[in-house]
């Protein structure tokens, strides 16, 4: 009876959580923490009422493989708070000669929300220092007919910015590729020396620099706001793909 309860306790819960945040990778996440979890207080008591030595070991095993997923993504969720309580204002950053847009998916064809947020920072930062290139990054993703760098590009020009200061880098589908193929740019034009400021959403802001310092460009970070709730959503999927991120860029540097 009282396991019967546990699994209507956590199917409400479950329930809950997607009807807040709807189907989402965050959503799945931290139900998928909460089966994992539960399974090892299953398995416990599995072992208390069954006295099998290879029973505690795999216990002990299961036991330390969560031990471990729980603290690195503590730890993940650590760098990524701290990023945006020390990111830097716009008036520290200097001496940049490129400013560095990533895609953040479209609406319509139409830069959306999140996206605009990051190009409406970009416009501000080059007001003040109208000597830097920008280069929008992002590709042609699933239901769009524009790559993402086409619609940047349309929204900065229809907000006054002049076409020859525009780079465009329409390939990337990700955060890693919005890198990769960004320094493939800066290579062609022998400006691989040059510093560069990334604009992005605060939650973004970690794994961004993260990827760029494992592929070797100078850069910083530039944040833009982002509403709580859903800083929050990405906060937590940001682990999966700091996680993916890391590996890919560590694999990156032994090939190159």
């Amino acid at each position: 009876m009282k396991i019967f309860f546990e699994i209507l306790v956590i199917l409400a819960l479950s329930l809950f959580l997607l009807s807040m945040n709807g189907l989402n990778i965050s959503a799945l996440f931290i139900i998928s923490c909460i089966l994992i979890i539960y399974s090892l207080v299953i398995l416990k008591r599995v072992i208390t009422s069954i006295n099998k030595k290879w029973l505690k070991k795999l216990y002990n095993i299961y036991k330390f493989v969560v031990i471990i997923f729980i603290s690195s993504f503590l730890i993940v969720e650590g760098m990524i708070i701290l990023s945006i309580c020390n990111h830097k204002d716009m008036d520290d950053i200097n001496d940049i000669n490129y400013i560095i847009v990533l895609g953040a998916g479209l609406n319509d064809n139409k830069v959306g929300k999140l996206l605009k947020n990051r190009l409406d920072k970009a416009i501000e930062y080059y007001k003040l220092n109208n000597d830097v290139n920008i280069i929008l990054s992002g590709g042609l993703k699933p239901n769009n007919t524009i790559s993402e760098a086409d619609a940047m590009y349309n929204y900065l020009i229809s907000m006054g910015i002049s076409k020859n200061k525009i780079i465009k880098e329409d390939k990337a589908l990700n955060t890693f590729e919005n890198i990769k193929y960004t320094k493939e740019i800066l290579k062609s034009r022998n400006d691989l020396d040059k510093h560069v400021l990334i604009i992005t959403s605060e939650f973004h802001i970690f794994r961004s620099l993260m990827i760029s310092n494992l592929l070797g460009l100078k850069s910083e970070g530039l944040a833009c706001y982002t509403p709580i709730k859903m800083r929050v959503n990405y906060m937590i999927s940001e682990y999966i793909s700091i996680t993916r991120d890391f590996i890919k860029g560590n694999i990156y540097k032994l090939d190159n």
